[in-house]
């Protein structure tokens, strides 16, 4: 602090001096100054001059310092560009225009004459971008503070966990995003609010992830985190994830739900708009829970043992998962969830089927005021059809 102080002080005392001189003996350097960085920026302003004129030739339009197709201006002025049928942030659409390409395994941006070493397991570390054997990749992506970042279509994925174990793990993930992706019109959320979940390698990590951007719902193994927390990745905006922890026996069920809840809230933030948790955390278990018929059985027949469904009208006003709950009562608010939307999509009488759809449809429009509307009809509409998904849910335990 001192030595920080010391240096503010000599700078103003400087600056005093300078104020005493003659006004024309000041003004001279600060002339030739301006002089000297106008001449230095004329070649500069030439060359963006001659280059705007070849983009307006080419029928491009710019947005934000980027040349973009005509058709595309109104989606780069909300954050959405277009690369070679990508949907990219604006920091990855120039990367990409400059001739980076993806890193067919992380999907890091790289140099296009390093995609043979990629394609041959090898990986970028470091400030200084060195590239080593996977092995040693592994290693340094061991620690958790430079953990690996898994770059897809619809998600990303973050871990200290070895790469080939993320790899594995995107069949969980692609499982979720296969079921949910119909039921929101195969809408995607903005580049600018990606998907983003941070895969715990060890209970030890889940917990201390819990602790710092958790919130009463990282009492399961899979959560949303708080909306005030942020993570900051290469050519990403601040994202907010979803956190869930990996384990052979849980972590199959986790990764969906997690990836469910980071994928619905990037297409609420993109949207502008809010929903319910039981709907959140309804609309992440159909990957988690409801993605075959036989998991579904299996999750419903958890939630009979556990005191069956509970009464609506007072479960939606109540809805709740933290670590004042057994575990057997958060899973159970899960698989509610999850029946519900499931009951909605796959079976329900027609006024539940039809409210669905306006959900879906208004998804697919981005509309905020729309799917939050739409969301409040579907649970008056669930309200009163505790019977008919009563019924429904027998089905599922034959």
């Amino acid at each position: 602090m001192r030595s920080k102080f010391c240096i503010v002080l000599l700078s103003f005392f400087v600056s005093s001096l300078d104020a005493q001189k003659p006004a024309k003996e000041a003004q001279k350097p600060k002339e030739a100054t301006k002089a000297a960085a106008k001449s230095e920026q004329e070649p500069a302003k030439a060359e963006a001059a001659k280059r705007a004129e070849e983009m307006k030739a080419k029928g491009l339009v710019e947005v934000g310092g980027e040349w973009v197709a005509k058709d595309h201006v109104a989606d780069a002025k909300r954050g959405l560009f277009h690369f070679d049928n990508q949907r990219v942030t604006k920091d990855e659409y120039r990367a990409m225009s400059a001739g980076k390409v993806r890193h067919p395994i992380t999907g890091e941006l790289i140099a296009a004459d390093a995609l043979d070493r990629a394609r041959g397991r090898s990986f970028p570390i470091g400030p200084d971008q060195r590239w080593v054997e996977e092995k040693d990749a592994d290693k340094f992506h061991s620690e958790i503070d430079q953990p690996w970042v898994l770059t897809t279509q619809y998600y990303v994925l973050v871990s200290t966990l070895p790469i080939a174990k993320i790899e594995a793990l995107r069949e969980h993930a692609d499982r979720a995003i296969t079921r949910l992706r119909p039921v929101v019109g195969l809408s995607e959320p903005l580049p600018t609010s990606r998907p983003t979940i941070i895969v715990a390698a060890t209970q030890d990590q889940f917990v201390d992830y819990g602790k710092r951007i958790g919130d009463e719902t990282s009492a399961y193994g899979a959560f949303l985190a708080r909306e005030e927390a942020k993570v900051n990745l290469q050519n990403q905006s601040e994202l907010r994830p979803a956190v869930c922890m990996w384990d052979e026996s849980w972590g199959p069920y986790y990764v969906p739900h997690a990836v469910g809840l980071a994928y619905v809230n990037g297409l609420c933030v993109s949207s502008d708009c809010e929903v319910p948790m039981w709907f959140l955390h309804g609309m992440a278990s159909l990957g988690s829970r409801f993605e075959t018929a036989n998991t579904g059985t299996w999750f419903c027949q958890s939630m009979a043992k556990a005191g069956g469904m509970k009464n609506l009208d007072k479960w939606f006003k109540g809805y709740s998962i933290d670590g004042d709950m057994e575990p057997d009562a958060i899973s159970s608010n899960l698989t509610q969830a999850g029946l519900l939307i499931d009951y909605c999509t796959a079976g329900g009488e027609k006024d539940a089927t039809a409210a669905m759809v306006a959900i879906t449809e208004a998804f697919q429009q981005e509309k905020g005021p729309a799917i939050e509307k739409a969301v409040k009809t579907l649970q008056a509409v669930l309200g009163k059809q505790q019977d008919e998904v009563e019924k429904y849910l027998q089905k599922k335990l034959r």
